[in-house]
């Protein structure tokens, strides 16, 4: 198995700001202007984004608002926190795995 260090070398991750580390794999090229937005977005946002996330053990993802669906794939690691409430906001904290 991998080290954390080994996957973040070779998947070229960097620190997320809010807390493990990511890299972007997809932006659509297609755009949706910020005039057609709701608004609590401050810009024009792409349809669809993808990144590579690894938090790893005994480390958390920051509390923070989602203005955007997201769709988690697990490839390695255990078991995973995640606390969601009415508000859209959201933190992550990995207990096992990496």
């Amino acid at each position: 198995m991998m080290t954390v260090e080994e996957l973040i070398e070779k998947y070229q991750l960097i620190p997320h700001p809010e807390g493990g580390y990511f890299r972007e794999t997809y932006r659509s090229d297609g755009v949706i202007p910020h005039s057609a937005l709701p608004g609590n977005f401050k810009g024009d946002r792409n349809y669809c984004t993808g990144i590579y996330f690894l938090l790893p053990q005994g480390t958390k993802s920051c509390l923070h608002r989602i203005q955007s669906d997201e769709m988690w794939h697990f490839y390695l690691g255990g078991f995973h926190d995640f606390n969601f409430n009415s508000r859209r906001l959201w933190r992550a904290e990995n207990y096992s795995g990496f």
